[in-house]
Formats: structure tokens, sequence, C-alpha cells
């Protein structure tokens, strides 16, 4: 599959989407009217960017979306995605996480392996319930690091 299709969001009960393992370029932004989705899987795909909208689908409780060529995050991720626990990220070229994933208050697993992150922001320390990240495979760059007794 290539293209998911708009008609998507129709489905308002959909709770579980698994669209992994396929050629797609992006997600539409109606994705963000799936207020009932709770697991999403784009990953092994070729998506480039996820939509700003995703940011809506507030139920979300774990996103995979790695094997990809993300670049970046959506800029308020991390405002909308309140019960987000698990955001799987790996292998793709993400350069920088936006500053809104530091207020996910409720996300427990962060697994950015193998990007291209410069660095990590001080304000990891607000995400008080995360368990141990992964950013290893990064900061090919990396001048410090900030600290944390994880």
């Amino acid at each position: 599959m290539e293209v998911l299709p708009d008609s998507i969001a129709g489905l308002e009960k959909l709770e579980e989407l698994d669209v992994s393992s396929n050629l797609l370029v992006f997600l539409p932004n109606s994705i963000g009217l799936l207020q009932n989705l709770k697991f999403l899987n784009v990953s092994a795909n070729k998506v480039k960017a996820l939509p700003e909208s995703i940011a809506l689908c507030s139920s979300l409780v774990e996103i995979d979306a790695s094997f990809n060529n993300l670049l970046s995050l959506p800029i308020n991720i991390g405002y909308g995605l309140v019960n987000l626990e698990r955001l799987s990220i790996q292998l793709n070229k993400i350069r920088l996480l936006p500053p809104s994933i530091f207020e996910m208050k409720s996300l427990r697993f962060l697994d950015a392996h193998f990007n291209e992150l410069r660095g990590l922001s001080q304000a990891i320390g607000r995400l008080t319930n995360i368990e141990v990240p992964n950013p290893s495979g990064n900061f090919g760059d990396l001048e410090e690091l900030p600290r944390r007794n994880w």
C-alpha cells in the first residue's frame, strides 16, 4: 500500500491501526480525527513526516514509527498526546527532538536509537516516568549529554 486514504477518518471507533511494512510516504491529516486510536504502527515504511494532526489523537498509548525516513517529529506532538507511553522512532533520520516531547508526562519508553540526534535537551529530566531511554547510535557531533541518574 502506498497511500492511506483520507476516508480512514470515518473509522471513528478504530483503536488499533497497523500499516507496517508498506510503501507509505506520508499519513493523511485526517488521521487526527481518530479520537479512539490507542495503537499506531507505521513502522517499516518510507514516511518522511508524521502529520501535525497526530497530536489530536489524545487516546494514543503507543506509536511505532521506526524504520522510516522521518526527518523530524511534529512540533506540537507532546502537547496533545497526554496518554502516550511508548514512542519508537529508531532507525530514522531525526536530528532534533521537539521541545514539546518533554511534556509527555505519561511517556515510559522512548527508543530513538540510530537517528542523527545532535544532543538531548536538559528538559529530558521532566520525563519523570520514563524508564531507560535508548539514544544509542546517535550523537556523532555530541559535545555534552545531560546528567540524570536512571
